[in-house]
């Protein structure tokens, strides 16, 4: 499909997905009262710059279903996400919808190079189920052999790709880094795998890393990009030529726009993604900030796709990290300490990958007056912190007590030590 096919699909959709929000979603007819225009005031894809964005936040405050365009009774499908807070992000979709995300899905791997002769094991923890459940609509409609897999005994993973003869490996970094681990200690025999591609989906990877996997392995790894609150997966994914990642636009519009004044960037510049979506019937979102920084890419593929780039993702615009596939913000430890008295909100989050595998500690000073001489209470204190953290996020962490200003004036909140470049 040409450019100006393209955004002519894109506007007739547009035009669509902003009269069922308008008509059918209390926060957005809100939106457009208190702008004091209507929908057939944007009268070109230009003008979706002038209407608000939307956040996360608003997708957790009040009823569970506000954002629903639809009666409950036509959704079919519910996937739960998470706000800053830790709050649920209920998403919703209708038949409509899970069909147009088993398209993605597939589009996705068709994207890689993956086709009906692959057999692909499908490895995420059930937490990233959402993601799992749209890969394996994608490989089942493709026509692969699908193998749905997690076990969190890396080894029996890699036994599995072994005894099946998996082509298609589709997981995540952390996941795939310990796989990796192990075929350095000379646990993992290369002749007995028939691994050729590896799609990763959920966390940050380094490009040190991949090509670091990729000689360890003899495979070629291919980057994929989606949320749960829109499709995950289906936004975007690298094609073979790995120039970017191609955005699916005729179901999707972009913009990239400075994360502190909201004004749009053009092509090239590096801001945060904010994406509309144009045929989403249960949940539709306008301009929704998804707080992950990249740019568009200006020069065309070497794959010959019209469809828009953008770079793997940087970073985000926010204090958020991702952990085993979990996304844990500042915020949401934060609302934690505030709820565990026995700590202080003066707090340090450290991210590490050590053997492969991702690690989440957490520094964290004891409340003024707090009896620092008892090594016994305090690692009380530490182990009921740690239990009660893991009941709330899925996510196993070590909380170290300092004393009382033991952190400093100035520390930065959040340390990443995973290799990066």
């Amino acid at each position: 499909m040409e450019r100006e096919e393209i955004k002519k699909l894109q506007w007739e959709r547009l035009q669509v997905t902003l009269n069922r929000a308008f008509l059918r979603v209390g926060h957005y007819r809100k939106m457009f009262e208190e702008q004091g225009i209507e929908p057939q005031d944007i009268r070109s894809l230009e003008d979706l710059s002038i209407l608000p964005f939307t956040t996360r936040e608003d997708l957790t405050v009040g009823d569970p279903y506000q954002m629903f365009a639809v009666p409950l009774r036509d959704i079919v499908r519910l996937h739960v996400t998470k706000g800053r807070k830790g709050e649920p992000i209920v998403v919703g979709f209708t038949p409509h919808d899970l069909d147009i995300w088993t398209e993605l899905s597939q589009n996705t791997l068709c994207m890689a190079g993956i086709g009906r002769e692959d057999v692909i094991q499908i490895t995420f923890p059930f937490s990233m189920s959402s993601a799992a459940l749209g890969f394996q609509y994608g490989a089942e409609k493709l026509g692969a052999a699908v193998i749905p897999y997690w076990d969190t005994e890396v080894s029996r993973g890699i036994e599995v790709m072994e005894e099946y003869r998996t082509t298609c490996l589709i997981t995540l970094p952390s996941y795939f880094s310990q796989v990796c681990e192990k075929a350095k200690k000379g646990e993992v025999k290369l002749s007995s795998l028939c691994l050729k591609k590896v799609l990763l989906y959920g966390e940050p990877f380094y490009t040190s890393e991949r090509d670091e996997w990729e000689g360890l392995l003899e495979v070629k790894i291919i980057d994929t990009y989606g949320l749960t609150e829109i499709f995950p997966p289906g936004i975007a994914c690298e094609c073979l030529a790995r120039e970017g990642m191609h955005v699916f636009e005729e179901h999707l519009l972009i913009e990239i726009i400075d994360p502190a004044t909201g004004k749009v960037l053009p092509s090239g510049e590096t801001g945060e993604l904010v994406i509309t979506t144009l045929t989403k019937e249960g949940f539709p979102l306008i301009r929704y900030r998804t707080g992950d920084i990249t740019s568009i890419i200006t020069k065309k593929c070497s794959c010959g796709s019209e469809l828009i780039r953008i770079e793997r993702i940087k970073g985000r615009t926010d204090n958020t990290i991702l952990v085993e596939g979990i996304r844990i913000s500042a915020e949401e430890v934060e609302d934690f300490l505030s709820n565990f008295k026995k700590l202080s909100l003066r707090y340090q989050l450290i991210v590490e990958r050590k053997e492969g595998k991702d690690s989440l500690s957490v520094k964290v000073e004891l409340p003024p007056g707090a009896d620092i001489t008892s090594f016994r209470a305090i690692e009380k204190t530490s182990s009921e912190a740690e239990e009660k953290f893991m009941e709330r996020t899925g996510i196993p962490v070590k909380f170290h007590l300092l004393e009382p200003g033991g952190l400093g004036e100035k520390y930065p909140l959040i340390i990443d030590k995973r290799k990066r470049s």
